[in-house]
Formats: C-alpha cells, sequence, structure tokens
C-alpha cells in the first residue's frame, strides 16, 4: 500500500512556523500521519493525527475531528479565513488556473491572462487538490 504524503511539507512547514511540536513517528503516531498533542482534550500524548493525503485531523482520544485549517483556529485563535490563507499561501498549480477552470468546466479562455486572487486560489484548492503543489 503506497502511503501519499502530499501535504506534509506543509503541514510541517505551518507548524514549525507557529512553534507547535509534531511527532513524525513514535507513539501513537500512524504511518501518513503527523501527530501532535490534541488542543481540544489537552492531550498529554500526541493523540491528534493530522493525515498528510488530505489534511484531515482526528484525536484518538477525544474524537474530534475536521480539516487542518480548523484546528489551526483552534491552535492560533485565528479566524477559519486567516487558516485557510495560511494554507493556499503556499498553493501553486501544476497548470495555470485558467486552465484547470477551462478543463474542468469549459468557461475560460484558456489564453486569458490575470492574476489570480486568493479567494480564486482557494475555491481551485478546494475543487482540484491534486492539481497542487507546494511552494
Amino acid at each position: 500500500m503506497e502511503i501519499n504524503y502530499q501535504y506534509k511539507d506543509l503541514i510541517i512547514k505551518i507548524l514549525t512556523e507557529h512553534d507547535i511540536p509534531y511527532w513524525e513517528r513514535g507513539k501513537n503516531v500512524s504511518i501518513g500521519f503527523i501527530g501532535i498533542k490534541c488542543p481540544m482534550c489537552n492531550d498529554h500524548s500526541n493523540h491528534c493525527g493530522i493525515n498528510t493525503s488530505n489534511m484531515l485531523f482526528s484525536c484518538w482520544l477525544c474524537h474530534t475531528k475536521g480539516h487542518f485549517a480548523y484546528l489551526l483556529t483552534v491552535l492560533l485563535g485565528i479566524s477559519r479565513s486567516e487558516a485557510e490563507s495560511m494554507i493556499v499561501d503556499d498553493v501553486s498549480f501544476k497548470d495555470s488556473p485558467q486552465e484547470l477552470i477551462y478543463k474542468k468546466f469549459h468557461t475560460f479562455d484558456v489564453e486569458e491572462t490575470r492574476i489570480i486572487s486568493k479567494k480564486d486560489k482557494k475555491i481551485l484548492f478546494i475543487l482540484f487538490p491534486s492539481c497542487c503543489r507546494f511552494s
């Protein structure tokens, strides 16, 4: 079975930038997950795992689940919008955003060039996660 580590570097980068301790292996850390102490239940031993393939987390102690963006709101005391912005700031796309939209919806001229807004970037990140790469 192959593990997808698509978001591993991004998750580690954000956790490191905000001095949030994490574990890539060890007690209570499964393969394909990054472990942290759960902020919801004041966990003492990294029971909260962040899945590196889909950015979903779950705590095996208190059973709280959600997206990494929600976890950032709790850990850092920021809004959901700020957390999503932190994530998409490092997102780039293999194809241009216009090409992605054209391929999916056939609504944009592929030759159109414009600067993509942060809001558009969030939408594209949600629609095309497999087309993202992180800088």
